[in-house]
């Protein structure tokens, strides 16, 4: 049975192909006191079973490589889709090579074997190879159906992570707003003076699709 104690998400993304509303909106997140975090280059698989049985629950399994300053980590992430109509909502579990939880361990082993039938061996929670990682996964029958990398930019408030991405081949950038409310995610977006009406509610996923043609693969 799912304990469902995950990290509910709400997230909203803003396209910007003007260099000017980034220096702009830089110069805000500075003047709010948001800490800059250093850039680092994001490796995202995304794994599923060859029927897409997972995507077709709203349900995404990602393994994310991080590089920032010639260093790694690794991320393991389940998300399941909330209800909200007016922004994106997940239940998010999360656990990194780095600082290993077991409750989050547990959680997505427990998500995927009740959606899947697939049990994930314990062993990928503490390979340091992606190359390893995706070997195991694909033995027991989850294949990594997209892998999309992009280079972001972390700003840190208190409630709320302000991030700038960029894409291989999609001209411009993504501004995505992520908080840990409903309120938190539309008062940072009021204060950082962007128009909510013009936000995209859909995942990267989503978005990359449209925009490279269903590319599967997407690297710099």
């Amino acid at each position: 049975m799912i304990i469902m104690n995950g990290f509910h998400e709400c997230e909203l993304k803003f396209f910007v192909d003007n260099h000017k509303t980034i220096e702009e909106l830089t110069a805000t997140l500075f003047t709010l006191c948001y800490e800059e975090q250093p850039e680092r280059l994001e490796t995202d698989y995304i794994f599923d079973k060859s029927a897409h049985t997972l995507k077709k629950e709203k349900i995404l399994f990602r393994v994310r490589s991080l590089i920032v300053q010639d260093s790694e980590e690794i991320l393991f992430t389940v998300k399941t889709k909330g209800t909200s109509s007016t922004f994106q909502d997940s239940l998010e579990f999360e656990t990194s090579i780095s600082a290993p939880n077991h409750e989050m361990i547990q959680e997505i082993t427990t998500i995927i074997r009740e959606r899947t039938g697939l049990v994930i061996p314990d062993m990928i929670f503490s390979s340091t190879s992606t190359k390893d990682i995706i070997h195991i996964l694909s033995s027991v029958g989850l294949v990594p159906v997209n892998i999309v990398q992009k280079k972001r930019k972390e700003y840190s408030g208190s409630s709320v992570k302000v991030l700038i991405d960029s894409f291989p081949i999609i001209k411009g950038c993504f501004v995505e707003i992520e908080a840990n409310s409903e309120n938190a995610l539309f008062e940072s977006i009021q204060e950082l003076g962007l128009d909510a009406s013009q936000a995209d509610k859909r995942n990267y996923g989503q978005i990359v699709a449209e925009m490279t043609n269903d590319v599967k693969i997407l690297k710099f």
